[in-house]
């Protein structure tokens, strides 16, 4: 109802509504404080500013999936650190696309899981794991071989490249994929390799040994990575 009456003009739009807000809240000198409070709430709601360190719930699912799928978890936590810039926010989104949250989950992506990118958003690590993880499976089968930290990393990024060679060309240096993606190139080599790939995620796989460590948690052999 209220919606209707806005559009016939009876009400203001809700742009003026915020502008007639905070015109109020900044004549009698309190707009800073309810900015204070409204970023406060904010911080307080939003289950991304909780530490991954501190995330129990999360690293305890984590860890199921991480011995279910025989998988290092030091390779699922280093995938999702890349994937979210060290952040693992769950309701992180790209600049250029629509890839959001902790594996950059795209719209069609999203939609052939069962979901939105906008319900991705608000949803807690804990909540969106599944999703991560039906990510993380594409390609998997019911093998239960060890997996390598960029075979991980691929089933996210390019699950059909799974299989190659280490120095396989995945994506040349012209084509839309390599643009959009040169860090997985540190060497500047002119594509992006298995081999390339293994090089770009060492400093997010010790960011996750260092996660591990800060929760007193043991990493796997390094002949997994």
């Amino acid at each position: 109802m209220a919606e209707g009456l806005l559009g016939l003009g009876i009400f203001p739009e809700k742009r003026e509504l915020k502008s007639m807000a905070k015109g109020a809240l900044r004549s009698v000198g309190l707009l800073d404080e309810a900015k204070d409070l409204y970023n406060f709430g904010q911080n307080v709601f939003n289950p991304a500013t909780i530490p991954v360190t501190q995330d129990d719930n999360f690293m305890q699912e984590l860890l199921k999936y991480s011995q279910k799928s025989n998988t290092p978890i030091e390779n699922l936590l280093a995938v999702m650190s890349l994937e979210t810039k060290n952040t693992f926010n769950p309701s992180i989104r790209a600049k250029n696309s629509s890839a959001t949250g902790l594996v950059q989950i795209l719209d069609a992506t999203a939609k052939e899981l069962g979901t939105t990118t906008d319900d991705l958003r608000k949803m807690s690590r804990t909540e969106q794991l599944p999703f991560a993880i039906k990510i993380f499976d594409r390609g998997r089968g019911s093998t239960k071989t060890p997996r390598s930290l960029v075979d991980t990393y691929l089933s996210v990024f390019a699950p059909a490249h799974v299989n190659k060679s280490m120095d396989y060309k995945i994506y040349k240096k012209g084509g839309k994929r390599y643009a959009a993606n040169p860090a997985l190139d540190p060497e500047k080599k002119g594509y992006i390799s298995k081999r390339t790939i293994q090089k770009a995620l060492q400093p997010f796989l010790r960011n996750a040994n260092k996660i591990l460590q800060e929760r007193g948690q043991s990493s796997t052999p390094s002949l997994l990575r």
